[in-house]
Formats: structure tokens, sequence, C-alpha cells
């Protein structure tokens, strides 16, 4: 029989300590995939991913939004930080701006003279916010909650324009008003449809879905326009 001694009775305390500090790991770890899991984010090293690379082309001017459509039974964290819309020289800057759903837009002011954000969700067909902005005012922040095209005017200076396209995913890329190369990183592998976004495109430009089957750890390359090339 071990006698009981001091060492004895401290390395055995010991012992004790490092298994409750293990499993509380474990446990930690456990329930983070839980919430995780429960939370439709996808794990991104369970997911095999692709690129793809291509061009718009035969659709005009740009600058273009080359996005995948709806990935089924996924959700995606918003931005962080948050997407930023400014005003200056009373003009939007950017132009054009993709934001994944959920995620809070920043509004700011550069100018010295009073301005608002009339925002106008397109397929919704109503007004999401309105909004004043003064000069030297503190930025401002809306969280966009619906998918689709947000159009942003300013109702003390007619020529404001600017477009917000909220996204259901972060797979996207945007183009140059000439230059119409894009591309789209760590796409999770399968079937996928790719969609172009364009100011000027035609409704049925805006519906169409481009399919493309993205191979984990490749890069797939395809052009997009009237006529598509098939993807390699």
């Amino acid at each position: 029989m071990t006698p009981v001694t001091g060492t004895w009775v401290a390395k055995t305390l010991a012992r004790r300590l490092e298994m409750q500090c293990l499993m509380k790991r474990r446990l930690q770890i456990a329930l983070t995939l839980v919430a995780t899991s429960l939370a439709g984010i996808p794990i991104a090293a369970a997911e095999p991913t692709g690129t793809l690379q291509g061009t718009v082309e035969g659709l005009g001017k740009g600058p273009f939004i080359v996005y995948v459509d709806q990935i089924p039974s996924a959700k995606f964290p918003a931005q962080d930080p948050a997407p930023v819309m400014g005003q200056k020289g009373n003009t939007y800057i950017p132009h054009i701006l993709p934001v994944v759903v959920g995620s809070k837009v920043e509004l700011r002011s550069s100018d010295p003279e009073l301005h608002n954000v009339y925002a106008w969700a397109q397929s919704l067909g109503r007004v999401v916010f309105n909004i004043a902005i003064p000069p030297n005012f503190p930025p401002t922040y809306q969280q966009l909650n619906q998918v689709g095209v947000i159009k942003l005017t300013c109702n003390v200076h007619k020529e404001m324009l600017a477009f917000i396209l909220v996204l259901q995913n972060p797979f996207f890329a945007q183009t140059g008003k000439l230059e119409t190369d894009f591309t789209i990183a760590n796409i999770p592998a399968g079937t996928r449809d790719v969609r172009v976004w364009g100011e000027r495109l035609e409704p049925e430009q805006l519906a169409r879905k481009y399919p493309v089957e993205i191979k984990p750890g490749q890069v797939t390359k395809l052009t997009l326009g009237p006529t598509r090339t098939a993807a390699r």
C-alpha cells in the first residue's frame, strides 16, 4: 500500500486539475462546433473549395459585380469591419457597393453641406431607410437584412446616385469599367450558379444564371456574356 505523503497528494491534485482543464477545453471545442453547425456557418477546414477566374464580354460597359448565387442551407457572417458608403463632392463613393446580407453599412459624409440617403429596395418596391447626413456628423450605420439591390439617391442633390448589392454569400468580385476580368476564390466545391449585375444590364441579363462546376483545389475559367464560353 502506497503511503499517503504530501508529495503524493500534490501530484494527485495536479493530475486531477490537468484532467479537468483538458475536459473543459474539449467541451469548449464541442460547444463551438455545435453552435457553428446550428448557425449554418460552414466549417472551412471541412469543406473543399476552388477558384473561379474569367471575364465579362459583350455586356457593354462596366463595372460589373460577378457573384455566386444562393448556396442552399448556408449562412455567412456579416462583414467586419462594416463596408463604407461615403459622400464626397456631391458623389456617392463607391458607386457600387456589394455586401453580405446581415452586414451593417457605414454611411458618412465628407461634404460641408447637408445630404440625405434615400434608400429604395428595388426587389421589395419600398424605402428601407431615409436619413439625413449633416456636415461634420458622426458616421451612422444601417443593417441590411434582405438580399437584393438598393438604389441610393439624395433628395437635396438629384445628381447623386449609387447602388448597394446585398448578397447571400461573400463569393463575389467587382470589375472595372473597361477591365472586366475577375477572380473569386474559396468557393465551396460543387455545381454553382454564377450571375452578373451591372447598372445598365437588361432584366433578362440580370436574371441569367451561368452554371459552373467548381472543382476542389482547382481554378475554373469562364467567360460570361451573351454567348457563354464553356468552363475549363
